[in-house]
């Protein structure tokens, strides 16, 4: 990230705007890490064309330093579901995942035309796979491992047919997980 704002300061030709979300993935709900509501509420999961898919009403903070950035991921952190059990005392309980947008802006000495470039970075952070016997987990915990493994088996699915040419053309499972 340092050097990502280290280059944003010291090129004078182009301006960068910079932005970040930070959702969780938890018990196969979308919520918005940077809402501190305790009892916040699960986020929609559109599909539009043109933009894919995205979470409606997702909190993003636009960071004009890298310490905005930092607060970004502290506050997140600090939202997130943990728990503990038989063999981790502090165990995520949900798949995180931590956006930054970045918009780069720059005016042609040619033509006089604005060009604007877009893109993001996410970062995510999957829970471990629960071996639920290991962990004696059992009411919420179990929901929760079971979730858990459920959305890491689907992604493990969909990566294997989209990278697999003699699956290429067959279904991928990627609604079977919100993940």
């Amino acid at each position: 990230m340092a050097h990502i704002f280290h280059t944003a300061q010291t090129t004078t030709n182009e301006s960068f705007k910079f932005s970040a979300t930070y959702m969780e993935i938890y018990n196969e709900q979308v919520l918005d890490l940077l809402d501190s509501n305790p009892k916040r509420r699960p986020l929609p999961v559109r599909m539009q064309a043109g933009k894919g898919f995205f979470v409606e009403n997702l909190f993003e903070v636009t960071c004009l330093t890298e310490d905005d950035l930092l607060a970004v991921l502290h506050e997140g952190l600090r939202n997130r579901k943990v728990g503990s059990h038989d063999m981790n005392e502090r165990s995520s309980r949900s798949h995180a995942i931590l956006t930054i947008n970045v918009s780069i802006s720059s005016t042609s000495t040619q033509t006089g035309f604005r060009n604007v470039k877009c893109g993001r970075v996410s970062f995510v952070d999957l829970a471990g796979s629960e071996r639920v016997k290991g962990t004696n987990s059992s009411g919420q915990e179990l929901v929760e491992s079971n979730n858990i493994n459920k959305s890491l088996l689907t992604l493990g699915k969909c990566i294997s047919c989209l990278s697999d040419p003699k699956k290429s053309h067959g279904h991928v499972p990627y609604r079977d997980s919100i993940l």
